[in-house]
């Protein structure tokens, strides 16, 4: 991350740069090189050199009218790339809330689920298989920074978790270590796979359904 931040940063231009506690040293390293960003935010609370997201929004008085057009920018996407400088695209508000909508429906999302996306913030997959297709229908959107089986297993089963949207290696991991354990994830009924069909040696294990 810290190699390439400040292009992304910078063909962006934002003011107000939001992250999470563990990007700390890529972010302060590219802090010259970002003249845009006037303000720095952490997810996790205060840092040195930015505020604390939660005591921001505690504090926020109530919002003024939002003037989004649906024909704003909702956000850059890049396409991956082995040269400094990848192609990227720029999706508006429509089309994005109209895939979060679309992917939300055909998962089946409502309020009472629950989901878990265990790979980067910064990756696409996660934005748009994750956070906003849970968000478009007021669902409870977790991320998780660093997964091991056992770890990620027991997560899914304390926070009742009922959709995953992870890769197969995660998607392996949580098969490997139902069968040890002899059921699934209380909850979990479907895990969303980032690439590949995900086809583990058994497609049942206890309640969970597996899908692509």
């Amino acid at each position: 991350m810290g190699r390439c931040l400040d292009h992304y940063i910078n063909d962006a231009s934002p003011k107000v740069l939001i992250y999470t506690h563990d990007k700390y040293e890529a972010i302060h390293r590219c802090r010259p090189l970002m003249p845009t960003v006037e303000h720095y935010i952490c997810m996790d609370g205060a840092q040195p050199g930015a505020l604390d997201w939660g005591k921001l929004l505690a504090d926020a008085p109530a919002p003024p009218p939002d003037p989004t057009r649906s024909s704003d920018p909702a956000y850059l996407w890049y396409e991956p790339a082995s040269t400094a400088s990848p192609d990227k695209s720029t999706l508006t508000q429509a089309a994005a809330l109209s895939a979060a909508e679309n992917l939300a429906q055909q998962l089946q999302l409502d309020r009472t689920d629950v989901t878990l996306g265990p790979t980067p913030l910064s990756h696409a997959y996660h934005l748009v298989a994750n956070l906003l297709p849970g968000l478009s229908c007021g669902a409870t959107v977790g991320v998780m920074g660093r997964w091991q089986p056992d770890s990620g297993w027991q997560a899914l089963e304390a926070l009742g978790v009922t959709v995953l949207v992870a890769t197969p290696t995660h998607i392996q991991h949580v098969v490997d270590v139902s069968r040890a354990k002899g059921h699934s994830p209380a909850r979990l009924r479907v895990a969303l796979s980032s690439q590949a069909r995900c086809r583990p040696r058994s497609n049942r294990v206890g309640r969970m359904n597996w899908g692509g």
